[in-house]
């Protein structure tokens, strides 16, 4: 798989999301950070299955409406 070098992702810093929860009426019941069990040796989503095991790729997080 091919990745495009001319790819940018943004993401929020976590104090950031924090702030737009809270500014936005939303509790953090629970976080979680997923990664991959184990290396499949293949490339999904522009994430390497070895680079997944090693640092998070997915965040997870839990709201409640407050």
């Amino acid at each position: 798989m091919e990745i495009d070098p001319g790819v940018i992702e943004f993401n929020l810093i976590h104090s950031a999301w924090l702030k737009l929860f809270r500014e936005t009426g939303f509790t953090v019941a629970s976080y979680q950070q997923l990664g991959s069990l184990e290396d499949s040796g293949e490339t999904k989503f522009s994430t390497p299955a070895a680079w997944a095991q090693r640092w998070p790729c997915e965040l997870v997080w839990h709201l409640r409406k407050d």
